[in-house]
């Protein structure tokens, strides 16, 4: 029955081997220990916080009053008892919120995930001396120099000779050196559902603090049949949670239930099936989902279904004539569960995986209400948030109300760093005001009521100006390891452009309208299926805006893979006369799996490969021109005729830019500077004529003119270059002389002059050649 777990499976698909950096002193140094004791809830709720999530910004979604203990995950245990880090250890902003909130964090440490076997991993470090001391040694290293509160132990795949009297004595060895050498730090192991044979649950739970009870993957890539992740009852008699808590555990629980922790799952799986019926014969094993993800996509596809036998919940739909089946436990499953843990008097819960919920709210409110006895629930997040530029000095925060807030709260910050709060209203549109001109601001809203705060928005981010913002900058991405808006502070301010931005919720409630801008640029890094690049709405949206000749920026890795791989004739019709791209493949196909772009003029543009900070991109997609689109981007070591990076057409004035790697990533920040001015110049026309920034600075004359135009430089900025563009964007004259061009070869008519300063700023000017 042994079949490869969940932790072990979701770690293998999300979690990369090139591992992210820090933020923080490696040391640790700057890590507080545990402030105070856990107040507030009445059993343990512990969740896992894996690598993956942590890098998807995990932290900003984390109810730290509503855990009692984050367990890392995971530091990777090799034979000889070594110990890897996750990915961007320490976690230093994670550790000391929870301990000022008197959360414990307990690192995770596994038997899989390197280049040896699991199970010799295991053995070796249960039974060779050598290797066992190596690795309590380096447990108790890594607990002191990060102020850990403890260690989980999850060796999983464990062959059964493994698992009685040899797991027991180790784990039992563990416990009596972490208390006697870390006195009040703790130890817990990770246990299976069922006991398929070998395991002395009983024995096993006494040599430990805590046992938590992974109390899900009943079903999965093995199944012959869909089925439920965890069911929390069978009516025939089959494996449940019940049957676990009773038959498995039942030694245990009435011993000392006070140590058994009820794993729950945040996450679901999706099959293929020969049928819409529930316990259909699967076809094909897609994989796991989020609940992030399922909440929203069980919504569009009918709603979640009760299966009564079970006690838990699914959805499905069918795409020409296959069925898809996702079984995932909704609020209704999932609080059936911790009913269950609260009458058998458990010591608490635990989840599998934090941030699974992403920024939703209604699985911690369940949280606070079975577990802090409160009767009102704590507010949700603000929703379809958008920052818009409203004058000189003034943004407006528009979102949608959040369930039961009373308040909200405006935190704002200018380095996206150190946010503080700048406002408490009750309205749902607030002004922001006595800001700078031409600066970036960053803004993260919150709900308040009596009982607590809500999570935050993501960091939304816009520029006062006079005019109101040239760009709409609009964040598609739901799945993310850093606020990729901030890549955009450098190049709009050195090239005098101004930008507002929102979510692509508020853009589809209608909370800021795409037409009201000339150029929109649409964030999806290496957004994919799981979480939709665009959805219908959306595309219709666009197809609107792009029809009204403005200028789309899209960007992502994986738009192609989505659309046209995965989507339906829709998404493909979209793709193909909208963004006029042929996708061919997931994978530019040179040797190396990273790329750097280089456009037209053989400007090179290197992306994150994991060492940068930023956000892997490893398979960008590989495209092609198609009705009337060109090249605009190639991937540097691959040939043209394979395919492109991006491509481009105009619509009159407007036109579209699309790029099949995330413009954010790009690290380089003059890079990324030159990438948007190129695009800019394509489509002057619908630039501001005057840049504010250096309208002061430059006098044109005489204007009309018969052919020589002046230059008038006031000596603050000083010129670098200056360009000549048609009414239709097209490029005439490029010239490093700067008091003087010579227009008289132009036809008559009016023409813009794009004047580009020593520092990077620009500003256009009308000019009539008579």
């Amino acid at each position: 029955k042994q079949h490869m777990s969940i932790h072990r499976e979701q770690r293998q698909q999300f979690s990369s081997q090139y591992k992210q950096k820090s933020k923080f002193d490696p040391s640790g140094k700057d890590i507080i220990p545990l402030q105070k004791k856990r107040v507030g809830l009445t059993k343990i709720v512990f969740g896992f916080l894996p690598d993956w999530e942590y890098n998807n910004g995990a932290h900003n979604n984390l109810h730290y009053d509503l855990l009692s203990h984050i367990a890392v995950f995971n530091f990777t245990a090799s034979s000889s008892g070594n110990l890897s880090n996750p990915s961007a250890w320490p976690w230093t902003d994670v550790i000391n919120s929870a301990h000022t909130n008197g959360v414990k964090v307990i690192m995770t440490v596994t038997n899989f995930g390197g280049s040896e076997d699991s199970d010799y991993v295991a053995e070796k470090i249960m039974t060779d001396n050598t290797s066992k001391n190596n690795f309590f040694n380096n447990v108790k290293s890594k607990i002191s120099t990060y102020s850990l509160d403890g260690v989980n132990i999850d060796f999983e795949g464990l062959p059964q000779g493994l698992r009685g009297s040899i797991l027991n004595d180790f784990m039992g060895e563990l416990t009596n050196y972490i208390h006697t050498n870390l006195p009040g730090k703790e130890v817990s192991f990770d246990g299976p559902a069922v006991n398929w044979g070998g395991w002395d649950l009983d024995k096993l739970t006494q040599n430990v603090d805590h046992l938590f009870i992974m109390a899900y993957d009943y079903n999965g890539s093995w199944s012959s049949n869909t089925g439920p992740v965890s069911p929390l009852t069978d009516p025939e008699g089959g494996i449940s949670v019940s049957k676990t808590l009773n038959n498995d555990y039942s030694v245990p629980k009435s011993k000392y239930p006070e140590k058994l922790i009820l794993g729950v799952p945040y996450y679901g799986k999706k099959w293929e099936a020969a049928s819409g019926d529930p316990g259909a014969p699967v076809t094909d094993y897609i994989g796991s989902t989020f609940y992030r993800n399922d909440v929203v996509n069980a919504e569009n596809h009918g709603g979640y279904i009760w299966h009564t036998g079970w006690q838990t919940s699914w959805y499905k739909w069918q795409s020409a004539s296959v069925w898809n089946q996702v079984w995932s436990d909704n609020e209704t499953a999932l609080s059936k569960k911790y009913d269950l843990a609260l009458t058998q008097n458990l010591g608490g819960v635990g989840i599998w995986a934090l941030n699974y919920d992403g920024t939703r709210d209604e699985l911690w409110n369940l949280i606070h209400t079975k577990f802090t006895g409160a009767s009102t629930p704590l507010p949700s997040t603000p929703g379809d948030a958008a920052a818009v530029s409203k004058n000189a000095s003034t943004v407006t925060l528009k979102f949608s109300a959040g369930n039961y807030a009373d308040t909200y709260r405006v935190y704002m910050s200018t380095d996206n760093q150190n946010f503080s709060v700048v406002k408490e209203d009750p309205d749902t549109n607030i002004d922001i005001t006595g800001l700078d001109k031409g600066e970036v601001y960053y803004f993260k809203i919150q709900s308040v009521n009596a009982e607590g705060t809500s999570g935050q928005t993501e960091v939304l981010a816009a520029m006062p100006s006079e005019n109101g913002s040239e760009v709409l900058i609009v964040d598609g991405v739901e799945r993310r390891s850093f606020d990729a808006i901030v890549q955009y502070e450098y190049p709009f301010k050195e090239l005098g452009r101004t930008f507002s931005s929102a979510s692509n919720e508020a853009v589809l409630k209608g909370m800021v309208d795409l037409n009201d801008y000339n150029f929109v640029i649409w964030m999806l890094l290496d957004e994919s299926t799981a979480d939709d690049t665009l959805n219908k709405d959306e595309q219709n949206k666009l197809k609107t805006f792009i029809d009204n000749q403005k200028v789309l920026i899209i960007s992502g890795s994986e738009i192609g893979w989505d659309l046209v791989e995965k989507g339906d004739a829709t998404d493909k019709s979209f793709y193909e006369n909208y963004l006029k791209a042929e996708y061919l493949r997931d994978d530019p196909g040179a040797s190396d799996t990273y790329y750097t772009a280089k456009d037209t003029e053989n400007n090179l543009y290197h992306f994150d490969d994991g060492t940068h900070g930023i956000q892997k991109i490893a398979w960008p997609d590989l495209i092609k021109a198609k009705n009337g689109s060109e090249m605009s981007f190639s991937y540097q070591g691959v040939a043209t005729a394979s395919g492109y990076a991006g491509v481009r057409y105009q619509n009159g004035d407007g036109g579209v830019e699309y790029l099949a790697f995330p413009i954010e990533t790009v690290y380089s920040d003059s890079e990324r500077k030159t990438l948007l001015k190129s695009i800019f110049n394509r489509y002057s026309n619908l630039l501001k004529v005057v840049d504010p920034v250096v309208q002061a600075n430059f006098t044109l004359y005489p204007n009309p003119t018969t052919g020589i135009l002046h230059i008038k430089d006031a000596g603050r900025f000083g010129i670098e270059q200056v360009e000549v563009y048609s009414v239709t964007g097209q490029r005439l004259i490029k010239s490093k002389v700067n008091e003087v061009i010579d227009l008289s070869r132009l036809q008559k008519g009016l023409y813009f002059v794009h004047v580009i300063t020593s520092d990077g700023r620009s500003a256009f000017y009308k000019v009539f050649r008579d």
